[in-house]
This record gives structure tokens, sequence and C-alpha cells, in this order.
């Protein structure tokens, strides 16, 4: 199933989130986000959306943030600059929507905080 791209993931009821949610991170989250294919749309079966959400989030809490150079950093400044307030300005797009910010959404310089979102609706 192609999704119409977004490169979006379903995750079934029966999923091993013990290995699904480490890779739905590092996937959503590798390079700083800034990789075409990152993962940006996530589909979870109702049955296990809680517990996944909960494991995502606690998961997303423990990536790093700072500049490139830091002692196990994961996470670094937008390539050129734009790409973070684009990012903050849909965060906040999202909100009048129903969506709601889990981690993150803020931008601080050029580096955009791991944001997770929930009830996202589609345009």
């Amino acid at each position: 199933m192609e999704l119409g791209n977004n490169s979006g993931t379903i995750i079934e009821p029966d999923a091993d989130l013990s290995a699904a949610v480490p890779r739905c991170v590092m996937s959503a989250f590798a390079n700083s986000g800034q990789v075409c294919i990152s993962l940006q749309r996530l589909y979870v079966h109702k049955a296990i959306a809680k517990e996944f959400t909960k494991r995502f989030v606690e998961e997303t809490k423990k990536l790093k943030v700072g500049k490139p150079a830091g002692e196990g950093l994961r996470r670094g400044p937008d390539d050129r600059g734009e790409g973070g307030v684009r990012a903050e300005e849909w965060v906040k797009e999202a909100g009048p929507g129903g969506a709601k910010v889990l981690i993150g959404g803020k931008r601080e310089g050029r580096v955009m905080q791991p944001t997770v979102l929930v009830n996202v609706r589609t345009r």
C-alpha cells in the first residue's frame, strides 16, 4: 500500500512493540528528521494505540538535542535554518484542527525539538 507517500507506517495489533517503537523513533528522527524518507505518519491499530503512543513518547524523550559535536548527540540543527521555522508553523497550524502535541513542538534557533503529535487531520 502506497498511502499517498509522505512516509507512512502501519502498526498492527500483533506488532512486537519492543522492536517497532525504537525503529519508528529512529526512522522519524534520523538526521534530525532531514531524510526524505523519514517516518512522518503512523497509523496504529486502536487496540494498541495507547500503549504504542506511550512507548513512542518515552523513547522520543531519550533523544539528545544540541550541537553536533556533543557526546551522545542524536539531533542537531536544521541544515539551512528554514526547516525548523516551517516545522514549527505546521505544528501551530495542526492545533486548531484538533491535533495535540505530546512532546516537543518548540523551536530554539535552528533546532526543532523532537515532536510527536496525535489526532492530526489531513488537509
